[in-house]
């Protein structure tokens, strides 16, 4: 993208007609209302996209994946054991490498990324168990209001001009105080951006050499805290909704202040937040550089590797190195069919090979 060219999400007819020679890149319809919000907030939720029988079957398969750590719904003895931050490197299922196949998402992430050219991320899932005592609801919403924001960027070396987005699925209704999303509205605005370098530049946020991060660090602290203890929002979700990002937003999942219900099924995911990442990367086009596109060409190789033989991807999609990078083998292949999309989207075959889908 050139740098006098400033981005928006929406499609330029030039933009949309490229788009259109590429199967699938236009199934979802953006409404006005929606582009504006996405515009404005540098966030979207889109409500209702995923079908409630495919996210049931998507958390039975985590349930059941988390279930041989030691952790069980119907124990709550065992819900300590859950990592505070939620995520469980559970990369293969069923479901979720169908979901990674999802015509609606992969057309979401084109149209924002001016691009059918796309890759597709192997990411974690995330459960959040609820309080078992007033006394820790307490503390959770307490931790809430202080409740330190992240980048998956180094802001210091990006241009906030040329956005990729990042995405999360609802499996289960997460409403307020259920840990879900918290991002800051607005900033993603590059002009935002641009400031709060200038900022951290002059020692606004404390000496440059303890708080810039270097080059390599590309997961960041946000450090304007008294600007994220004010401004930061709360997004609730209900299952099948998909929450976009902007990647230069700052944005965290926070802690779980709900009570487990009274007279709860021991089954039950009633106020647990339980969600999956899913995220589409360009291969090519204006949200990207030559030097990041020729990353996530070897991502695609990586990600079609990771998914065909169950092993753990050695990268996410936002450039870090996953936990378990260089790991063993977490489960057999469990990617089920290969749709004709799946296999562009995970480079088995060109784009633009010949239409063999009805």
């Amino acid at each position: 993208m050139a740098a006098t060219s400033e981005y928006t999400v929406r499609l330029s007819s030039e933009e949309r007609e490229r788009l259109s020679t590429f199967d699938h890149a236009l199934d979802y319809e953006f409404s006005d209302e929606e582009l504006d919000f996405l515009e404005t907030n540098g966030y979207l939720v889109l409500r209702g996209i995923i079908e409630p029988e495919v996210c049931d079957m998507m958390a039975s398969e985590a349930v059941t994946q988390i279930g041989k750590t030691g952790i069980s719904l119907s124990d709550q003895s065992t819900w300590g054991s859950i990592p505070y931050h939620g995520c469980f490197s559970i990369w293969h299922t069923p479901t979720y490498n169908q979901l990674r196949q999802n015509p609606l998402l992969y057309s979401v992430f084109a149209q924002v990324l001016k691009t059918g050219n796309l890759t597709v991320s192997v990411d974690r899932l995330n459960l959040k168990a609820p309080c078992r005592t007033a006394a820790d609801c307490r503390k959770q919403m307490e931790a809430n209001d202080t409740l330190e924001l992240h980048s998956d960027l180094n802001y210091w070396h990006s241009d906030p001009n040329v956005p990729i987005y990042q995405g999360g699925l609802c499996l289960h209704d997460c409403p307020a105080g259920g840990g879900g999303f918290f991002c800051l509205p607005g900033f993603h605005r590059p002009e935002r951006v641009r400031q709060y370098v200038a900022d951290a530049n002059r020692g606004r946020f404390g000496h440059p050499n303890k708080v810039i991060p270097k080059e390599s660090k590309a997961f960041n602290p946000f450090l304007d805290k008294m600007l994220a203890n004010d401004q930061k929002v709360e997004v609730p979700l209900n299952k099948g909704d998909f929450v976009i990002w902007n990647n230069n937003l700052p944005h965290a999942g926070g802690k779980n202040s709900l009570m487990v219900p009274p007279n709860r099924e021991p089954n039950s995911l009633d106020n647990f937040r339980i969600h999956c990442f899913i995220m589409f990367v360009p291969l090519d086009g204006p949200c990207v550089s030559e030097k990041v596109a020729e990353f996530y060409r070897q991502y695609q190789a990586e990600t079609r590797h990771s998914v065909f033989t169950g092993e753990p991807p050695v990268h996410f999609a936002t450039r870090n190195r996953t936990p378990t990078s260089g790991g063993k083998r977490t489960s057999k292949a469990a990617y089920g069919e290969i749709t004709p999309l799946g296999q562009k989207i995970f480079g088995l075959v060109p784009y633009h090979s010949p239409n063999t889908e009805e």
